[in-house]
């Protein structure tokens, strides 16, 4: 049951934006998007900015039918086949995509973002992914590229022992992979 492109999900969200009017969209689809409206709509308060949530491919929105999520390279098991994610750019950020993953970690840890599976950095696309399947595990993960699947190069374990907070670097190339490291290295170093 697919909505008008034009219907509100959340104040600031719409149908459109979060694949809602698209016309794979089940009922359960339509309502899990409300709950990731509101969820992006509290993403929005910590930010204090704009969120995009479409982008002109149409394939980084909340609900990808199977086939999309193939193509776009998402996980098999993705929340976006569920409607159950969104993925989002900060509009006008002053620190960028890295600052906005970080003060949405910050919020996370004073308790004032509130519930949600995975806050995921896809620093290379230009992205961040917000989930809220079922598990609800308040993860935060940096990877290099949608549906890259590697090894992790960093365990959370890790980063935890050198002072940082729980985040995976995932990448399947190696000069990434390189990268990565020194990338890690330096954020969780205390400076």
């Amino acid at each position: 049951m697919p909505l008008p492109s034009s219907a509100l999900l959340s104040p600031h969200f719409t149908a459109y934006e979060l694949g809602a009017d698209r016309p794979e969209a089940t009922l359960t689809i339509v309502n899990n998007l409300r709950m990731v409206a509101d969820t992006l709509e509290r993403v929005r308060a910590v930010l204090g900015v704009p969120l995009q949530a479409n982008t002109a491919n149409h394939l980084n929105r909340g609900f990808r039918p199977p086939d999309s999520n193939i193509i776009a390279g998402g996980s098999p098991t993705s929340d976006h086949p569920r409607g159950l994610a969104g993925d989002i750019v900060p509009l006008g950020y002053a620190g960028g995509m890295l600052g906005a993953y970080n003060a949405l970690r910050n919020a996370y840890d004073a308790g004032s973002l509130g519930p949600f599976d995975q806050i995921i950095l896809y620093p290379i696309q230009g992205h961040i992914h917000v989930g809220i399947g079922e598990r609800l595990r308040g993860e935060f993960r940096v990877y290099i590229y949608e549906g890259s699947g590697g090894i992790p190069l960093v365990s959370a374990d890790t980063i935890k022992a050198l002072g940082g907070r729980a985040t995976l670097f995932i990448t399947a190339h190696p000069l990434l992979s390189l990268l990565v490291v020194v990338v890690a290295i330096v954020l969780i170093l205390p400076s």
